[in-house]
């Protein structure tokens, strides 16, 4: 996977970060569930990923498991 990737999971509940993600993430992965691979390194194997919203202002960076990634 390279930056900028786009990847398929299932729920918001796959996220892992260092505070709970706000409501409107929830709702645009419920609408659009895909997360963009960070310009970030693995950390302890997690992927660096980022929700986008529906305004350039709301994004939300995270970590995910692999094995969360839908085919």
């Amino acid at each position: 996977m390279q930056t900028h990737s786009l990847l398929r999971i299932d729920c918001a509940a796959a996220l892992l970060g260092a505070s709970p993600p706000p409501g409107w993430v929830t709702e645009a992965l419920l609408r659009a569930p895909w997360v963009v691979v960070r310009r970030a390194p693995l950390q302890d194997g997690l992927l660096p990923v980022g929700v986008r919203g529906a305004v350039r202002a709301a994004r939300f960076a995270a970590w995910l498991p692999p094995g969360r990634v839908r085919d």
